[in-house]
């Protein structure tokens, strides 16, 4: 009977006191940030589709908006929205599907486009995010998954306004 009481005392012992600095305000170390804002895209060069990388380049340049939480994020490329989420490792991922029409030399071309991306964000300057990372674009301009192509495209986007971001990087 004695072994449990010195167990139970050596339990209660290690349970120790909190320090005072780990009741300070800020986000749990294990929550994920919040990366909501206005962001700027620049894609780099898209490869596949025979070279047709307007089906990408039309909407992902520029202006990005993300809103909502970290389990349920939408990624708004001004028209083209998709649904993601980002983690406490500051990874995220995002995908969704749209009807496309673009202004092309001959003509107007249409297709059902599957939008996935994942990748990270980083701290950049004036706590201001980063985020890196890569498209994969499934075209169908036929409704016939035999002539589907995929466009493949890394993307760097640059924070300007956000719950720690001011906009002014520099």
């Amino acid at each position: 009977m004695s072994r449990w009481f010195l167990i139970l005392g050596v339990l209660m012992a290690c349970g120790g006191e909190k320090d005072a600095e780990d009741d300070g305000p800020g986000p749990a170390p294990d929550a994920a940030p919040d990366v909501t804002g206005r962001y700027n895209v620049i894609l780099a060069a898209a490869t596949g589709c025979e070279g047709e990388s307007y089906w990408i380049e039309e909407w992902v340049e520029g202006a990005l908006t993300i809103e909502g939480s970290a389990t349920s994020l939408t990624f708004d490329f001004g028209g083209i929205t998709l649904g993601g989420a980002v983690d406490m490792n500051k990874k995220y991922s995002f995908q969704g599907e749209s009807e496309v029409t673009f202004a092309i030399d001959t003509g107007l071309a249409e297709a059902q486009l599957d939008i996935f991306n994942d990748g990270s964000f980083s701290e950049g300057e004036n706590g201001c995010y980063v985020m890196d990372g890569d498209f994969e674009v499934v075209v169908d301009e036929d409704g016939l998954e035999a002539t589907n192509c995929t466009i493949e495209a890394p993307i760097r986007a640059y924070q300007l306004e956000g719950v720690s971001c001011d906009g002014t990087q520099g």
